[in-house]
């Protein structure tokens, strides 16, 4: 019998151009602390089970600095083993890695429940990933991604770059682990701390200015 888990995928493999940084973005200080770390702290403080890292060739030095805190890479014989590692994806492109992860993990099981968070969402803490957890939960369906109004970019002078239906994607979405097109449910929530992707100079002066303050 196969245990069903609740698997935390960060990731952590993208160029980061916009940041226009030398550091790589899952590395990149903010407020003394590098923007992973965030991601990594409110992940294990929620109810996720397994934290794999979905690295890529574009990330050598941040792969580096997870095999310093003691990740392993990640491999399926060893998975029911180990809690935390890191995968090496193609580094395509987001949708590419992310089917990529997807078929690999189904090969574990295609019953386990998978959440994305990008690392540049430090602000996304363990009670809003496990509010979203539980409306995955109750949905009914095989997947849910989560959506921010335009609105609350506009308010809170948050850059953004796509939008649909004046909605903008999260970064945040959860599905089975099977690498097929899954029935979705999309899950508006009007949240300052899912907007604040630190993708921009701009978006991480706002970030630091909200982690001074809560």
């Amino acid at each position: 019998m196969v245990f069903i888990m609740i698997i935390g995928v960060l990731m952590a493999g993208g160029r980061g151009t916009r940041l226009n940084s030398k550091v790589e973005k899952p590395l990149y200080d903010l407020n003394g602390k590098p923007l992973i770390e965030y991601v990594l702290d409110n992940f294990r403080a929620s109810g996720v089970d397994k934290i794999i890292v979905a690295l890529s060739p574009h990330t050598p030095i941040t792969k580096r600095f997870l095999l310093d805190l003691n990740f392993t890479e990640f491999n399926l014989e060893d998975f029911d083993k180990v809690n935390e590692s890191f995968m090496i994806t193609p580094g395509d492109g987001y949708l590419k890695d992310y089917n990529y992860i997807l078929s690999v993990l189904e090969k574990h099981s295609k019953k386990d429940t998978v959440v994305f968070l990008n690392s540049d969402m430090p602000c996304v803490n363990s009670e809003i990933i496990n509010s979203v957890l539980d409306e995955y939960n109750t949905c009914g369906l095989d997947a849910l991604s989560v959506f921010v109004p335009v609105v609350v970019f506009n308010f809170f002078d948050i850059e953004y770059k796509y939008k649909f239906n004046n909605m903008v994607p999260s970064g945040l979405n959860i599905v089975r682990s099977e690498n097929i097109i899954q029935k979705q449910k999309d899950l508006i929530i009007s949240n300052e701390e899912l907007a604040l992707n630190a993708n921009t100079r701009h978006n991480v002066h706002v970030a630091e200015d909200y982690l001074k303050t809560h």
